[in-house]
């Protein structure tokens, strides 16, 4: 099928090419920590990596969320999303490189993941330029909470390639399929599944918050 001079075939090759240079890029500018790394027993180098964003609430929600969106944009607007989460990726974990303090406002992604939960319950079709802001708003907070597992250059390489390739692989295959939904029930499930995250985020916080007063009480 081709959607817009664009075929879908094509963009599956584009983004499977990208998800294979990313993952060669961290193996090879990184392959000793990675070895060393172990997140489940018995799954060490980077497949381990690429658990962390699964094992982290925020970052998990918000690539739920972030997909969920892509479900809402149509086909034709694919390639935009993915690059919306790509470039947010990258230009927010620098941009936490230099300010550090961004780490300290845990509360934001998940407040994130709200609006965006929200939004996808309550609209069939996201407008373009709604749908691109959320997702680049809900990838870079998935940013901001990559953490290497060693404080060097090699460590934030390996991690942020891993993280990339975790969401890639969301996007390309979950987000890809959702945004060729166009049945009454299939958009029905999708409003479902927003609420869903709409109402875990607003559980998460309340129970963060509530931990939190207790510390400092």
């Amino acid at each position: 099928m081709v959607v817009r001079g664009i075929s879908l075939p094509d963009i599956g090759r584009f983004t499977s090419a990208l998800l294979f240079a990313v993952v060669f890029w961290a193996a090879t500018l990184a392959p000793h920590p990675l070895l060393a790394h172990e997140v489940i027993p018995g799954i060490t180098g980077f497949p381990a990596l690429m658990l962390h964003p699964f094992l982290v609430m925020e970052q998990l929600l918000c690539l739920v969320a972030a997909v969920l969106v892509v479900g809402r944009l149509g086909a034709e607007n694919f390639l935009r999303a993915f690059f919306a989460m790509l470039s947010a990726v990258l230009l927010f974990k620098g941009v936490h490189i230099a300010v550090l303090q961004l780490g300290a406002w845990w509360y934001l992604p998940v407040i994130i993941t709200f609006v965006a939960g929200l939004t996808v319950m309550a609209f069939r079709r996201i407008a373009l330029l709604s749908g691109l802001l959320l997702i680049f708003l809900l990838m870079g907070a998935y940013s901001v909470a990559i953490l290497p597992e060693e404080a060097t250059p090699q460590g934030l390489y390996a991690a942020l390639a891993a993280a990339l390739a975790s969401a890639a692989l969301l996007f390309i295959f979950p987000g890809l399929l959702l945004n060729r939904v166009e049945s009454f029930w299939g958009g029905i499930l999708l409003r479902i599944a927003g609420a869903w995250i709409a109402a875990i985020s607003m559980m998460y916080l309340a129970l963060a918050f509530r931990m939190a007063s207790g510390i400092a009480a």
